[in-house]
């Protein structure tokens, strides 16, 4: 919801603080992704890609 306010909202603000917190939590992912074996990185983007095709 925060992505989709950010991207068509005008008048959408963020506090320093909210932006420092999310780049914490998309860089801890992305951390957390490449700790993955390969295995499970190719099995996640799978389901992600299934997810859509069925929404």
């Amino acid at each position: 919801m925060q992505r989709h306010s950010a991207d068509y909202d005008p008048t959408h603000r963020v506090s320093r603080a909210d932006a420092l917190t999310a780049i914490a939590q998309a860089e801890d992912g992305i951390a957390k992704l490449e700790a993955t074996t390969s295995k499970d990185r190719i099995a996640f983007a799978i389901q992600l890609l299934l997810k859509q095709r069925v929404s």
